[in-house]
C-alpha cells in the first residue's frame, strides 16, 4: 500500500508539470523565401500557402523588416477593420492579401514578413528576402526557399524560464510527497516496515 500511495501521488504530479509545459510552449512555423528580381519590373508578394484552409485564417500583417515599417494588415474575419499603413503610386494591395511593387527600386531591397494569425491563435510567419539588381547587370531572376521551424527569442527566454520554474515544481512534489510519507508512517497510516517484499507472487 505504501508503494502504491506514493507510485499515484506521483503521477499526480508528473501530469501536473506536463500540463504546465503544454500550457506555455507554442512554436512558430517559419519560411524563409528568397526572390531576385531585375530592377524596373513588378514584383509580387503572394499569400504564402498556409497548412490550413484560409477559412481559418483571422489576419495577414505585411511587414519590412529591415526599416520596422508595416505596410499592411488585412482582417479576413473584417474586411472593415483592414489597415493600410504605406499608400503610394508603386504599392498596390490585392483583395486576395498580395502586395504589388511597380517598378521595384534598389531601396526595396531587403527582408520582409508576412505573419499569418488563425482563428485558433496558431501563428505562421513567413519570411521573404528581396534582392535587386540592376538591368545592367547579366543576372537571371532567382527564386528559392527553405522552411524551418523556430522559436522567437522572447519565447525562448520564456521556455528557459518555464523550464526553470517546470524543474522546481517537481522538486517541490517529491519533498511534499516525502514528507507526506513520514508524517502517514509516523500516524501509522500506511504500512512502512522494512521488511516490505518488492516483489509478491500471485500464483
Amino acid at each position: 500500500m505504501f508503494k502504491w500511495w506514493i507510485y499515484s501521488e506521483m503521477k499526480i504530479h508528473k501530469y501536473t508539470v506536463i500540463i504546465f509545459f503544454s500550457l506555455f510552449l507554442q512554436i512558430e512555423g517559419e519560411n524563409i523565401t528568397e526572390w531576385s528580381v531585375q530592377e524596373g519590373k513588378n514584383f509580387t508578394f503572394h499569400l504564402p500557402n498556409v497548412e490550413s484552409d484560409r477559412v481559418h485564417i483571422s489576419s495577414v500583417e505585411w511587414k519590412q523588416r529591415d526599416r520596422n515599417k508595416m505596410l499592411a494588415i488585412f482582417r479576413l474575419d473584417n474586411a472593415n477593420e483592414t489597415v493600410i499603413f504605406q499608400q503610394g503610386s508603386r504599392l498596390q494591395f490585392m483583395q486576395n492579401q498580395s502586395i504589388v511593387i511597380r517598378g521595384v527600386k534598389q531601396e526595396d531591397t531587403g527582408n520582409y514578413t508576412c505573419k499569418v494569425i488563425f482563428k485558433d491563435g496558431k501563428i505562421q510567419t513567413h519570411n521573404i528576402s528581396l534582392t535587386v539588381y540592376s538591368g545592367n547587370t547579366e543576372q537571371t531572376p532567382t527564386y528559392n526557399t527553405t522552411s524551418t521551424t523556430s522559436v522567437p527569442q522572447a519565447l525562448n527566454t520564456l521556455q528557459i524560464v518555464i523550464s526553470a520554474l517546470g524543474g522546481l515544481l517537481l522538486l517541490g512534489s517529491v519533498i511534499i510527497i516525502i514528507l507526506k510519507c513520514r508524517r502517514k508512517c509516523a500516524k501509522g497510516a500506511l504500512n512502512c516496515t522494512k521488511d516490505e517484499p518488492i516483489y509478491m507472487n500471485t500464483y
